[in-house]
């Protein structure tokens, strides 16, 4: 195991400046902080956690300034992980890992969170949170009484202002409608999930508002939800409604992730003619479950909520005092490749 002392010796230090340094503590300039992490990289050193500590007391007001072990916890009553969360996951893993710092992954019920919670917290394992899925007063009152600065991704259901990082779901329901009106579109269909999430509810606003905003027709017979399980959902009989109305729409927004695959799999094994020339925009998740090329697509960026996140729960274990703060990360359009 490479001591510190050895990193001392090749960057020309004092090991009480590599020990400063490895904790990226204030009184280190950034170059003699990046000559010994350099040397710390060359060597393959790995940090002592419990040492660290130590040392960050020892060398600081008393308090811990480090946050290199984050919990990433979902909490959700469904033992399936969703493509959302692993989405988000990433991209927090990404952030922590390039600063050498690690993830813990924990999934819990609503009873089973406070005990999880507890025990990690106690072992000293865990110097932040990252909160995912059914987030409540509940779930926030056993993370603050743990004493770790703590951020929600994606939306919640907390009355309290909170810190969180959440895509602008309101944008991605005006982005279809918006494109498909300059693609020459006045009769816009929308499929949607269940609205049991606020995200579904939060799309489905933004489609609402856009569709008054620019003029179109209104008609409520032209949104379509599923209230059935995903996988015994009626994507066809969806379509059926859809055409057979009076004044059909020319372009049908697919407002959840999968819908998109699903759409182009029941459209091209129709004969209907009119389903064949249908116009689809979908909503997917980056880089998650892509589909095919040929279509327009709104992408979540919820990879960039994941680093995001780390981020903002970076600055409020700096400043404890920063105000709650919800940070809106914008969905992006992907044009078809022809």
């Amino acid at each position: 195991m490479v001591k510190q002392s050895e990193i001392a010796l090749k960057a020309g230090v004092s090991l009480a400046t590599v020990s400063l340094a490895l904790n990226n503590h204030p009184r280190v300039s950034a170059r003699t902080r990046q000559k010994v992490m350099e040397v710390a990289k060359e060597f393959g050193y790995v940090p002592n956690h419990a040492a660290r500590k130590l040392a960050q007391r020892r060398f600081g007001d008393g308090e811990v300034r480090g946050l290199d072990r984050i919990a990433f916890v979902i909490v959700d009553d469904v033992r399936e992980i969703a493509a959302p969360y692993l989405a988000m996951l990433k991209g927090a893993e990404y952030n922590i890992s390039n600063r050498g710092g690690m993830l813990t992954f924990i999934h819990c019920d609503r009873e089973s969170q406070r005990q999880k919670l507890s025990a990690l917290a106690h072992s000293g394992e865990v110097d932040g949170w990252l909160l995912v899925g059914r987030v409540d007063d509940a779930v926030v009152r056993t993370v603050k009484s743990l004493g770790r600065p703590f951020v929600i991704l994606g939306s919640h259901q907390c009355s309290e202002p909170v810190n969180s990082v959440v895509v602008d779901d309101h944008a991605v329901g005006q982005m279809a409608v918006q494109y498909l009106v300059s693609a020459g579109h006045k009769r816009i269909g929308f499929m949607g999930g269940s609205m049991h999430f606020e995200y579904q509810r939060d799309v489905l606003t933004g489609f609402k508002q856009a569709v008054k905003e620019m003029g179109l027709d209104s008609d409520h017979l032209l949104i379509q939800t599923t209230v059935s399980r995903f996988q015994d959902m009626d994507m066809a009989g969806m379509f059926e409604h859809l055409l057979k109305l009076e004044s059909p729409p020319t372009a049908i927004f697919l407002a959840e992730p999968q819908f998109g695959r699903m759409a182009l799999f029941v459209s091209r094994r129709s004969e209907s003619a009119a389903l064949k020339a249908m116009t689809f925009v979908a909503y997917e998740i980056e880089d998650f479950l892509s589909v095919d090329q040929s279509l327009v697509v709104i992408e979540s960026p919820l990879a960039e909520v994941g680093r995001a996140g780390v981020s903002l729960l970076r600055e409020v274990a700096e400043e404890k005092n920063i105000q709650p703060r919800r940070i809106l990360i914008m969905p992006r359009l992907r044009l078809k490749q022809e």
